[in-house]
């Protein structure tokens, strides 16, 4: 006997990736502000991504500051984040604390996958 129900997947829908740009006082003086800006226009068609605020990650004096699944990437611009998130992304979740210049060690290093 043939049906037209839909089968179901083996696998689960995957949770999007958190994106939460740091607000605390230092990250904020350091543009903040222009960060959530740039990543909500960047991923506003693209649902496997949750852009937010959250409160101070702890790392103030290397900021502005974005935890992304859990890792903590640092030196944000309005210019490099979203390229930043994208290698962030990529990465293991809840791993702690990556630079910007870690990720592009991690990415370029397809030996060590």
């Amino acid at each position: 006997m043939v049906t037209n129900e839909p089968v179901a997947s083996s696998e689960s829908p995957r949770e999007p990736d958190d994106v939460r740009v740091c607000c605390g006082g230092d990250c904020m003086a350091r543009n903040a502000v222009q960060l959530v800006t740039v990543l909500e226009e960047a991923y506003k068609d693209d649902t496997t991504v949750s852009v937010a605020t959250r409160n101070c990650t702890g790392y103030c004096s290397i900021g502005p500051n974005v935890d992304v699944n859990g890792n903590v990437v640092h030196h944000n611009t309005p210019r490099s984040v979203h390229e930043n998130v994208e290698n962030a992304r990529t990465l293991p979740h809840n791993q702690g604390m990556v630079t910007d210049a870690a990720i592009n060690l991690i990415i370029d290093r397809e030996d060590l996958f």
